[in-house]
This record gives structure tokens, C-alpha cells and sequence, in this order.
């Protein structure tokens, strides 16, 4: 049997505006490529904050985490990698860092290789904040040496146990707040240009309908029988949330996805024929085989999509309040999946179990990504003891697929999927 057979490199979609997003990041590169030419100044940022604030400039924006994803879709990952490894770096880091040093420290002016769009231009500063993931900040600081560029890195505190998704302690507001209007005297010193609060307030309008949209869809995907769109459909509809965030580019392709999920719904589409078993996906989807995401479907099941995704990088809890900024934005940047206690997480696990109806849950552990991993194996044995729940955990990578092997992955799901069958009978 070859390895095409057993799992497919790609992911089935359902929706054209997923089909849509590849083309999309391409052409955001190009403008990134083209503002380098012309001078005007660019940035590399981290994905899941600071998007608003980066957009009140009139800058360029690119995000090596995104970048990284579609490196290892492309099959171009592992030079940028090899680089990265013998300037002593350990291939346990995280993958979208092997991939950015890399590729910044000279694989990025190798001719032999065709990266997405033609590659990310060289910044002249970089942004980062510890809010999404703590190790972020070590990897910046080391491009940033590298580049020899500036840098500016956004702190904000972790959550306690007694706050909770759409409610936190006034002293983190107020400290990351603080935080943000640096940020914005960082943004004029670098840019030379005047922060415009109008714009911003423009901005978060535009920013509250985007998270609005993306957290209908999850809704409609996770509570509708059968399931209308998927977690490989979410995959590429993250760029949207992530990296356009504040645009009326991201409101009008997700309301387009909405709108096709809402007419799929009308025709009683699903993204399975006859929809027998309900799944969630919950880690890091491997992007160099997103095909593990559709390989259920022959067994009439599908991973629904889950607020964990969504959570992990916006709130849709919390909308922003354009009269109070700082202050709103400060609040959604810390109200994410991976800013809270393990308690939190779980109770968040419960709710999702509950409300989607869910027959097993595949859960992967990726030993670059300490942040997303760390929870798994507690969420995993409270899924087993409180729902009785059929559950898996693979190791994969999210963007480096040494080591992959699809007929290993297609074996352990295969079993997976006999337990969730005979706990079903």
C-alpha cells in the first residue's frame, strides 16, 4: 500500500472560501515584497495579538508562525530546518522557529527553492508579545540578533485559577494596557509616523465583526447535525482570524464562509454523507499532512471544529470596546486558551463534550509546541473519566514531518476508531 493511499497529503474541504485563503497569504506576501521595494517599513509579528495595533501604521505585517505552516504545506520546510540545526539549535524546539531562522539565516536567498508567494522580505523591526506563548519571545530575540533589528516584546501576566473566559482581575488589564500604548510609542519611533486612535477605533470595528463571524462558524460546525464544515475547512480559515484580523478583507471571506455553511445547512450538506460519529481534533493540525484530519470520514466520522481553536487566539467573550482601547484589547490579548489555568481548560473541555455531542477525541502532542501540549495529557484522562470517552494522543509535529509516517498514523486511527464504534454500540 503506498503512503498516498492510507492518508492524503491534503485535507477535504467543503467550502470554496477555504479553497480561497492559499491564494489570499500569496498575495499578501507579494504586497509585503513590494513595500520592502518601495521603503516603506516591515514588520514580523506573532499571530494571535498586536493585529489591530500593527494595522493603525502604514506598514507591512508578516507572521513567520503563519509563514511556517505554509512552508511545511509546501513541501519546503526541511532546508530551512537543516539550516537551523547546525547553527546548534536542538530539532525539539518549535518547528515554526526552525523554519523562520532558517530561512532568515540564508536559505531565504537560495534560488533553487520556490517558497509561498516567493518568501517573506527582511524586516527592519520585529513585535512579539508572552501572552499566546512564553517560548515566542526567546525565538524573536534570537532572529533579532541574527537580523541585528529591533525588537519589542509585549508582557503580559498569566491568568489565574479564579478568572475566568469573559472575566479577569483589573490589575492584568491595567499592566498590559500599559504595555500596549509602549507599543504604540515603539510603532512611531520605528515607522516615523503619528498613531491615528480614529483609525484604530475603525479597526476594532472591524476586528469584533471578524470574531464574531469565525465564532459563528464554529458554532454552526460544532452544534449542527450533520456537521456542515469541518476542522480541515478551520485550518486554512485561521489565516482570516490571525493574520488579516481588523481588515474588511477578513470580514468579507468569513462572512462568505458563513453564508456558504448557513446554505449547506439549508440543503442538509454534511461533511460526510451519513454522519455516525462526532470527533474533536484538539493540538496542532500537522500541516505538511492535513489529510489526517479527513482520514476518519471513511469510518462516517468528522472533527468538528471546537472554541479551542478559536480561543487560542482572539475571545469572542469579549468584544472590544472602541471608547476604552487599551483597556478592551488588553483584556481580549490575555483571555486566550493558552493563558489560563489547566482548571480552566478542562472546564472549557466539559462544556464542548456536552454541547457537541462528542464521540472521541484525538488528541496530539507536539514537543516543540510546550504551550499546546502541556494540557493534553490531563485533558485527555479527564475526558476518560468524566465522559468515558474513547481517546487517542499521537506525537506529530505541526510543521517538521521528519518522522512522519502515515501508515503508523493511519494504524493508531484505525484502532481509535474501532473503540469509538464499539463504544457507540
Amino acid at each position: 500500500m503506498t503512503e498516498e493511499a492510507v492518508i492524503p497529503a491534503r485535507a477535504k474541504r467543503v467550502l470554496e472560501t477555504s479553497r480561497k485563503m492559499g491564494a489570499v497569504a500569496k498575495a499578501e506576501i507579494a504586497t509585503a515584497i513590494e513595500a520592502k521595494q518601495i521603503g516603506k517599513p516591515v514588520a514580523w509579528a506573532g499571530v494571535g495579538s498586536l493585529g489591530e495595533l500593527l494595522r493603525c501604521f502604514d506598514i507591512a505585517v508578516t507572521f513567520p508562525e503563519n509563514y511556517g505552516t505554509a512552508t511545511a504545506a509546501a513541501g519546503v520546510a526541511p532546508p530551512c530546518i537543516e539550516t537551523t540545526l547546525k547553527w546548534g539549535f536542538p530539532r525539539s524546539q518549535c518547528s515554526y522557529f526552525t523554519i523562520n531562522f532558517g530561512f532568515a539565516a540564508g536559505v531565504k536567498d537560495r534560488s533553487d527553492i520556490q517558497f509561498p508567494g516567493g518568501g517573506m522580505p527582511v524586516p527592519d523591526f520585529l513585535l512579539i508579545d508572552d501572552t499566546y506563548c512564553v517560548h515566542r519571545v526567546g525565538w524573536f530575540r534570537t532572529v533579532s540578533e541574527l537580523l541585528k533589528i529591533p525588537l519589542f516584546v509585549v508582557d503580559g501576566p498569566f491568568l489565574s485559577k479564579r478568572q475566568s473566559f469573559d472575566r479577569i482581575d483589573d490589575y492584568a488589564v491595567e499592566y498590559l494596557a500599559s504595555q500596549l500604548k509602549e507599543t504604540v510609542l515603539f510603532l512611531e519611533e520605528q515607522t516615523g509616523q503619528r498613531f491615528d486612535e480614529d483609525k484604530l477605533k475603525e479597526i476594532m470595528r472591524l476586528s469584533n465583526q471578524t470574531t464574531q463571524l469565525f465564532g459563528e462558524l464554529v458554532e454552526l460546525s460544532g452544534k449542527t447535525v450533520p456537521c456542515p464544515v469541518a476542522t480541515e475547512d478551520f485550518a486554512y480559515l485561521l489565516y482570516a482570524l490571525n493574520c488579516l484580523i481588523g481588515t474588511q478583507v477578513s470580514v468579507d471571506l468569513l462572512r462568505e464562509a458563513r453564508d456558504e455553511v448557513k446554505a449547506r445547512i439549508e440543503r442538509g450538506d454534511g461533511v460526510v454523507p451519513e454522519e455516525k460519529h462526532r470527533l474533536l481534533f484538539w493540538g496542532n493540525p500537522p500541516y505538511y499532512a492535513l489529510g489526517v484530519l479527513s482520514y476518519p470520514h471513511r469510518y462516517g466520522a468528522v472533527f468538528v471544529s471546537a472554541p479551542m481553536l478559536f480561543i487560542t487566539f482572539t475571545n469572542p467573550w469579549l468584544p472590544l470596546d472602541p471608547e476604552k482601547p487599551f483597556e478592551s484589547l488588553a483584556r481580549r490579548y490575555l483571555c486566550q486558551y493558552l493563558n489560563f489555568s489547566l482548571d480552566k481548560c478542562a472546564e472549557l473541555q466539559d462544556c464542548v463534550i456536552r454541547e457537541y455531542r462528542i464521540d472521541g477525541i484525538f488528541y496530539v502532542v507536539n514537543i516543540g509546541c510546550k504551550p499546546a501540549t502541556a494540557p493534553q495529557y490531563y485533558l485527555k484522562s479527564l475526558a476518560e473519566e468524566r465522559h468515558g470517552l474513547p481517546t487517542v494522543l499521537l506525537e506529530l509535529e505541526q510543521a517538521d514531518p521528519e518522522g512522519y509516517d502515515p501508515v503508523q498514523v493511519a494504524s493508531v486511527l484505525d484502532v481509535f476508531m474501532e473503540m469509538v464504534e464499539e463504544r457507540k454500540k
